[in-house]
């Protein structure tokens, strides 16, 4: 409030406070931060992980189908080799008991197979693997008969999903053509591949992804062909959403994997943040696909965070108790310096802080040549307010003088209390001697205002003594010597009076 040492004292305090604040802020900032770094270093590498998974899956597709597409193949280059020369022959053939034992025992021992079909001219069923001889099955309304029946290719057609006639399970076919000696139409050979079984193959990988994650089969027109986690209702749909194409033809094809925040085919229209990747398989017309949802792909992320934030939390903590510590630390050490430097009754300066000021004063005046004065306070008769009223009101009477003196003078001029009644006041940087006399003046006529004290009504008369810097010396000791004469003079003259040194 009036000294440089009281200003400092909360200046460091605050610098304190300053440096404890910054550490936290930092340590809130470099959480945030690397809980960034982290977020965009997951993404990336799930993503990339991700395409890797779907490559993976369309390969596997791929060696599937292929796999069953050389056992069709086989089948016709058996019928072939058999040089069956028009469709009753074939039907002969193909009816035969020793078929359907060579189906059962060469094909529908793998799981995946739902049934081995041949099929004649017209449509008919004439074997199947699931039962001889087989029941009276018609498929001419299918898309493979329909198609193959009227045109010359002999690859293989893969057809579009459709429900087992004799099972009700949802299947679609490998078809191939059998042809006579002048191509003319035989019937054709199928193999039914079970869409439960190919999801639940997907579901080997599709769990390790996580919940709500799933694993689709697409034909190349983007009709679905099977789905993991499977959803009935939707396998023969087509799936119009631009999705799929997006990441088929994404520019970066080491890693095209999107992530997206929209309706899905597959989840009721319901908009979920997810990660999704299609990859076409290789010679043939399908697509699969995968789609994690983003607390999956986060999964690890936010693992990371809890552990960021628990640290953190952890660490504000333990800075929060190490900062009341120090503070309390900082408390303890201003109190102790206050006490040394300070006057305890009155908190005004003591006399060697005084001193330390008063030097300091001088250097610096004598640097900038400026003037300061000192000014020399001294109670008349103070010692008959303590025989009248006793050490108690006298010391509120001194109490309230360093009060009176403080708002008498500048914040940044220095009081202190040399002990008993005496006083000093040093005025810095004034603008001449009478400026010094004005100001010691208004000290005077402040003192000189009744004091009240309870029932005890108080009126001070004070002496006080001025010297000058550099005028009356500029050896500090002799200016406090010679502002404590000229208060002597008043004091000898009768008090209650101002005097410059002389």
């Amino acid at each position: 409030m009036i000294t440089k040492s009281l200003l400092k004292k909360p200046s460091s305090k605050i610098q304190l406070w300053l440096i404890i604040l910054s550490i936290a802020l930092f340590t809130i900032f470099l959480s945030i931060y690397t809980s960034y770094i982290l977020h965009q270093n997951a993404i990336q590498y799930r993503s990339k992980e991700f395409t890797t998974i779907t490559f993976i899956l369309s390969k596997n597709v791929e060696q599937i189908i292929k796999k069953y597409d050389t056992q069709l193949n086989n089948m016709v280059e058996m019928i072939d080799r058999r040089g069956l020369q028009n469709a009753s022959a074939f039907n002969q053939f193909a009816s035969q008991k020793n078929q359907f034992d060579w189906l059962v025992n060469n094909l529908k021992t793998d799981s995946i197979i739902d049934v081995v079909t041949l099929v004649d001219q017209h449509g008919l069923v004439l074997n199947f693997s699931r039962q001889y001889p087989p029941p009276p099955i018609n498929l001419g309304e299918r898309d493979y008969f329909i198609y193959l029946s009227k045109h010359q290719d002999l690859n293989t057609f893969f057809s579009a999903p459709v429900k087992n006639k004799g099972t009700g399970e949802w299947v679609f076919y490998l078809a191939r053509r059998i042809n006579g000696p002048n191509q003319e139409f035989l019937g054709l050979v199928l193999i039914g591949i079970s869409i439960k079984t190919i999801s639940d193959l997907f579901a080997q990988i599709g769990d390790k992804l996580g919940s709500g994650s799933s694993i689709t089969l697409y034909s190349e027109d983007k009709t679905l062909l099977s789905r993991w986690p499977m959803k009935e209702e939707n396998i023969g749909k087509v799936n119009l959403s631009q999705l799929i194409d997006r990441s088929i033809n994404f520019p970066d094809r080491s890693n095209n994997t999107i992530i997206v925040n929209a309706t899905g085919f597959n989840r009721d229209s319901d908009t979920v943040e997810r990660m999704i990747n299609f990859q076409k398989v290789p010679n043939l017309p399908f697509i699969v696909g995968a789609s994690i949802v983003k607390k999956a792909y986060l999964s690890e992320w936010f693992k990371s965070v809890q552990l960021i934030f628990l640290a953190t939390s952890i660490f504000l903590i333990l800075l929060a108790l190490m900062s009341k510590m120090l503070a309390k630390s900082y408390n303890d050490n201003v109190s102790i310096q206050f006490q040394a430097d300070h006057d305890s009754l009155t908190g005004l300066l003591n006399r060697p802080l005084f001193q330390e000021r008063l030097h300091q004063a001088i250097n610096k005046a004598e640097r900038q040549q400026q003037l300061f004065a000192l000014l020399f306070v001294d109670i008349d008769r103070f010692k008959n307010i303590n025989d009248s009223f006793g050490h108690h009101i006298g010391d509120l009477t001194l109490i309230e003088v360093a009060s009176r003196l403080k708002s008498g003078v500048r914040d940044y001029d220095s009081i202190a209390r040399l002990g008993g009644d005496e006083f000093l006041i040093l005025l810095e940087n004034i603008e001449n001697t009478d400026n010094a006399i004005n100001i010691a003046e208004e000290i005077r006529f402040k003192l000189r205002q009744k004091m009240q004290f309870n029932e005890v009504s108080i009126t001070l008369a004070v002496s006080i003594g001025i010297s000058i810097y550099p005028t009356d010396g500029i050896d500090a000791n002799l200016l406090m010597k010679e502002a404590d004469q000229a208060m002597y003079i008043i004091k000898q003259a009768g008090g209650n009076a101002c005097h410059l040194f002389s």
